[in-house]
């Protein structure tokens, strides 16, 4: 609108009778882009682009850093979601999702000798690739690639993890690069007597009440953008109460995990009505979806879990944390074990959900989270904590 107003006012009559002469765009019946943007407002937009492109003079000017703050985050945003781009980082996020996986390998090399290392949102975007392209369907020659690519990230990215030796155990399958185990798994006395008297019910209604949302991020803001909003809420003291020693029915207990190092499973973290009494809150207060509205083809297919994200109290977290840092190595990496990061994410997975492989740290302005942590509170109702 803005530009044909622009011609007319310049051209006069030889304007009209281009017009005459030139066949009419179809315009779609809808007046806005993607229900969002209208057309003579983003006409407008390439205006101004073009002028300040003819006028670089302008572009220091005061007035305009919104506009270039926007230019700017429309760029990076542009880049993450297409995964285009010149940098090493970017192109070897193209190679896994066009599954050019001898390219990834060369680029990885070169990261290395380069002596690079990618942003945490890259080194979870390449082992999502990795996973979701492994089919039933593949070759065995195309699996072994897969796996020999992700080894590859994990050994680009994370050097300090790699074992100095080969634990023993598990059994290297011809034609393949994995070592199976059997599955592990510890499994807790069936009983469960806590002294404690706590009722589910009454604790998951009151947190739904007292639970407040703290942060909300609109979905198109979130990276990747998603089709909703990502909501943190937050509980005052005492929301969730947990048994105190004395009246816990079982200790907690730890047993490592074979063939991967440094992983290992506490048993008995929860009392059942606590285990209860969290799914039912969350449930009550509502699980979110997450569906990424961007991204490669194979993570768009991806059947996520919903979730919902909790920022604990202190009085929650002072208590779990003494159940379990006795279990705790002291040190990882020469960092000192502090305490547990509060926030904390419940998922309730779906019929098709699938819990797939990935890297997960929690990084922080002061400090980053060197174990992970996910507790299970299973159909059962049985806590048990897995930490690597």
């Amino acid at each position: 609108m803005a530009k044909k107003r622009k011609q007319s006012a310049e051209s006069g009559p030889t304007s009209k009778k281009l017009k005459q002469d030139t066949p009419q765009p179809v315009v779609e019946d809808s007046p806005l882009i993607g229900n969002l943007i209208y057309y003579d407002e983003l006409e407008t937009t390439t205006d101004t682009l073009l002028a300040l492109a003819k006028n670089p003079s302008l572009i220091g000017l005061k007035a305009l850093k919104p506009f270039k703050t926007a230019v700017h985050d429309y760029w990076r945003v542009a880049h993450e979601t297409t995964n285009t781009g010149s940098s090493l980082t970017s192109r070897i996020s193209s190679a896994l999702v066009d599954q050019r996986h001898v390219d990834a390998l060369v680029l990885l090399s070169e990261m290395v000798i380069r002596e690079q290392m990618p942003k945490l949102g890259a080194l979870q975007r390449w082992v999502r690739e990795c996973d979701a392209v492994l089919t039933p369907s593949m070759s065995e020659a195309e699996e072994n690639q897969v796996w020999h690519v992700l080894d590859a990230i994990l050994r680009t990215t994370q050097p300090e993890l790699i074992p100095t030796h080969q634990e023993a155990g598990g059994t290297l399958r011809p034609g393949t690069r994995l070592r199976w185990y059997e599955p592990f798994t510890v499994q807790p006395p069936s009983t469960d007597l806590c002294k404690h008297s706590i009722d589910p019910e009454t604790i998951a209604e009151s947190a739904a009440l007292t639970l407040k949302p703290l942060q909300v991020t609109p979905g198109l803001e979130r990276r990747p953008p998603n089709k909703h909003a990502a909501v943190i809420f937050y509980s005052p003291p005492n929301t969730f109460p947990l048994a105190s020693a004395t009246d816990r029915t079982r200790e907690p207990q730890r047993h490592d995990l074979p063939g991967v190092p440094g992983a290992f499973i506490i048993n008995d973290v929860f009392e059942t009505a606590e285990c209860r009494s969290l799914v039912t809150a969350a449930e009550k207060v509502g699980l979110l979806p997450d569906e990424p509205i961007s991204g490669s083809a194979t993570q768009l297919a991806s059947v996520l879990a919903h979730n919902l994200i909790w920022l604990a109290d202190t009085q929650f977290l002072s208590v779990l944390y003494n159940r379990i840092v006795a279990h705790l190595p002291q040190t990882v990496h020469g960092g000192s074990v502090k305490g547990i990061n509060a926030r904390f994410r419940l998922y309730r997975y779906r019929p098709g959900a699938l819990y797939r492989p990935h890297v997960r740290r929690a990084p922080s302005p002061c400090c980053e989270s060197r174990l992970f942590e996910m507790i299970y509170l299973d159909r059962r109702c049985v806590a048990r904590l897995r930490a690597g």
